[in-house]
C-alpha cells in the first residue's frame, strides 16, 4: 500500500538556468511498506515541465494503487492560459503518464485544483476560474466549479456550474476536503482577503450536492498563524 506523504511543487519564477536546476520540480514522494521499514520513494513527475509556473497540487490513491495528481500550471498563477493539468502513476510499473490538461476554460484563468475521492471512487476536482477582466483569476472574483471522474481520473465531465447550494461558497483553496465521522465532508477554505487575516470551513455531501458556509475564523496575522493555517 502507499501512503501517501508529500507532493511538492517549487514557484519557477527564476531565470532559466535556476529554474531546470530546480530540484523541487513537481516531486512525487510517497511511503512504501517492507519488512525493513519504511523505504522513501522521490520521482519527477515532470521532469521537463514546459510551463514556467505551477502550483497548488492534490493528489488521490485509487484502489488498484495508481494515482492521480492534479495541478495548476501556466505563465503564473493568474494568468489566462492557467489550466488544470494531471497525471497517473502507475502502481503496476512505477511510472507516471504523460501530462494532459484535465480542465481548461480557453483564454480563462482556472486554479487551485483540489481533489477528494468518495467511497464510491468518484473523484471531485474543485478549482477556480475567471472573474478578472481579460481571463484573469482576481481574489475575491473567483468562480468556484468543479469536475468528477468516475474513471479514476481518466476523463472529466465539466460542467463549468458553480458549487450547488452555495452562492458564496469556493470550496476548497489548496487543502484537500476530508469525510467527517458522520458522513459530512469538510473543505478548508478561505476568501484570501487583502490582510489575508481569515479562513472558514465549508460542508457538502459526497456527491458534492449541496455545500454549506460557515462562519469566517478571523485572526491576527503572524508568521506562527500563518503556519497553522497553510496545515489546514
Amino acid at each position: 500500500t502507499v501512503l501517501l506523504r508529500r507532493f511538492i511543487f517549487g514557484y519557477f519564477l527564476m531565470t532559466p538556468r535556476l529554474y531546470l536546476a530546480c530540484i523541487c520540480i513537481c516531486v512525487f514522494s510517497a511511503v512504501l511498506a517492507s519488512s525493513s521499514g519504511p523505504t522513501v520513494l522521490k520521482q519527477f513527475v515532470v521532469p521537463k515541465p514546459p510551463w514556467p509556473y505551477a502550483h497548488v497540487c492534490s493528489l488521490t490513491e485509487q484502489a488498484n494503487g495508481d494515482v492521480v495528481a492534479t495541478w495548476q500550471a501556466g505563465s503564473g498563477e493568474k494568468n489566462p492560459d492557467s489550466s488544470i493539468w494531471m497525471s497517473i502513476r502507475s502502481e503496476s510499473n512505477g511510472t507516471w503518464s504523460p501530462t494532459r490538461i484535465a480542465v481548461q476554460r480557453p483564454g480563462n484563468c482556472v486554479m487551485n485544483s483540489c481533489q477528494y475521492q468518495n467511497a464510491s471512487g468518484a473523484i471531485y476536482l474543485t478549482f477556480h476560474t475567471g472573474g478578472g477582466e481579460d481571463g484573469y483569476c482576481l481574489i475575491n472574483s473567483w468562480r468556484a466549479m468543479y469536475a468528477v471522474s468516475t474513471d479514476q481520473g481518466q476523463t472529466w465531465q465539466t460542467s463549468f456550474s458553480p458549487l450547488p447550494g452555495c452562492e458564496n461558497c469556493i470550496g476548497c483553496v489548496k487543502n484537500q476536503c476530508i469525510t467527517l465521522s458522520n458522513g459530512e465532508v469538510l473543505c478548508p477554505s478561505s476568501d484570501e482577503s487583502p490582510a489575508f487575516d481569515s479562513a472558514h470551513m465549508e460542508t457538502t455531501d459526497p456527491q458534492f450536492s449541496n455545500f454549506i458556509r460557515h462562519p469566517s475564523l478571523y485572526f491576527f496575522y503572524s508568521e506562527r498563524t500563518q503556519t497553522s493555517c497553510d496545515g489546514m
